[in-house]
């Protein structure tokens, strides 16, 4: 299908610092650095610039300070092709991440939110109308509640696709689920969000060593999509129905997973939107997350869709 997928970002701006160590330190340990880099970051904003990458047409919203990192994203959007309206500035510091990664690839963050709180339900109003021409809304959990909550109220309204990244995690509110029509989580994620939500009484219980189960818990919330991430073992998708949908994980060295998961996102989102095929979505999210993977720092190592492509069609028969 000749689609160009038109997506809105809730997205999130810091300032993220990448230093490279040979292991993950102890508490309390001090290790010296192999390298240092600092670009503009945030989930939000790698799944903006991810899904223009891939060819969708991207609008949103991301808020930075007054600081001098909040030019890091004005350059940024304008270096990914992205629309200035997109950013909202408020007094005060911009948000900031610090991440380490070990010889593995593997990772720690710390991430500051600094003025990714300070959005709110008054600054979705005011871009309803062009959230209103997307094909998907996106939001991951950088920003607060309120501003999900009204976008995605909005989006259900006009008919359009709600994509929830409860990441880093924190308990959803059943307000938020209940607008939700694609969740995307890792395990670890999906355990914790069913815990919290039966703890408040909003769905039956899923068990943590039974990934079904947990997907059926979550389509008691009113979901219609469920899509887990599983690291070396790849992806699940569920449908409300039954169906599943199992994807293997691309073989690549792990240099840095920074990334990878607002990679995989975005794949996932655009993916659909173009072929309207979830089977061919997850072979292009896995391999947007293996690409990512492969080099250190997230902005230059997030692919084109014909990179992304080229890799699924060299590696599945």
């Amino acid at each position: 299908m000749n689609v160009t997928p038109s997506v809105f970002v809730l997205g999130s701006f810091v300032a993220a610092f990448s230093m490279k160590v040979a292991r993950l330190p102890s508490s309390g340990e001090s290790l010296r650095g192999e390298s240092l880099l600092l670009e503009a970051g945030g989930k939000g904003l790698n799944v903006a610039i991810a899904a223009r990458r891939l060819g969708a047409d991207v609008d949103g919203i991301v808020a930075a300070g007054s600081d001098r990192f909040a030019g890091m994203a004005a350059e940024a959007l304008a270096g990914a092709d992205l629309p200035e309206r997109m950013l909202v500035r408020f007094p005060g510091a911009s948000g900031a991440g610090v991440g380490l990664i070990d010889a593995h690839g593997e990772n720690v963050i710390a991430v500051y939110p600094g003025a990714n709180e300070l959005l709110s339900a008054r600054d979705i109003e005011a871009t309803e109308d062009r959230l209103a021409h997307s094909h998907a809304v996106l939001a991951q959990f950088e920003i607060g509640d309120a501003p999900i909550a009204a976008a995605f109220a909005s989006a259900r309204r006009r008919g359009v696709e709600t994509v929830l990244n409860p990441s880093p995690f924190r308990p959803v509110a059943p307000a938020i689920l209940a607008v939700t029509d694609i969740l995307v989580v890792n395990a670890t994620e999906a355990a914790a969000l069913c815990a919290a939500q039966t703890e408040m009484g909003g769905i039956a219980g899923g068990h943590a060593d039974d990934l079904a189960a947990l997907a059926g818990a979550l389509f008691g919330a009113g979901i219609k999509v469920v899509v887990m991430t599983l690291g070396a073992d790849g992806a699940v998708l569920w449908h409300r129905d039954g169906t599943c949908l199992r994807q293997p994980a691309f073989a690549t060295e792990a240099i840095d997973a920074t990334g990878c998961g607002d990679a995989f996102l975005a794949g996932l989102v655009v993916g659909f939107a173009r072929t309207r095929d979830w089977a061919r979505a997850l072979q292009v999210a896995s391999a947007c997350g293996a690409i990512t993977c492969s080099k250190i720092g997230v902005i230059d190592a997030l692919p084109t869709w014909a990179k992304a492509a080229e890799l699924v069609d060299r590696l599945i028969i």
